[in-house]
């Protein structure tokens, strides 16, 4: 999708018709979210455009990132391999990091209460 006063979307999918990448970018093509998952380690990497920061989460199980269009947002999450994209579940994280616009790691937390909400 492509107009002078909207976000510009771009998806990719691997063999099995799972999502691996999405990209929004604004208008003036700054990016406003990124998110590519690896299936060798599990790994998602997700760019947080207001912190600048990359954000690294390596899940336990086999994951697939799926995206919605609600509320005039786009919304992007990863859910086990086997989950929809309805899932109230999140995969269980085995090592987070962040890392800032100099490749130096940063601490960042997500509260339990924001989590919850988000179930």
């Amino acid at each position: 999708m492509k107009s002078k006063n909207k976000s510009t979307f771009v998806f990719k999918y691997d063999k099995k018709n799972n999502l691996i990448n999405y990209i929004e970018r604004s208008p003036k093509n700054e990016i406003i979210a990124y998110y590519s998952y690896n299936h060798k380690n599990n790994g998602m990497l997700k760019y947080d455009h207001v912190n600048k920061f990359r954000i690294f989460n390596q899940f336990e199980s086999p994951c697939k990132l799926v995206q919605r269009f609600e509320g005039g947002e786009s919304w992007i999450r990863a859910v086990a391999v086997t989950d929809n994209e309805y899932s109230l579940t999140y995969p269980k994280i085995k090592k987070q990091f962040a890392l800032n616009q100099e490749n130096q790691i940063v601490k960042f937390s997500v509260h339990l209460e924001l989590l919850n909400q988000w179930k």
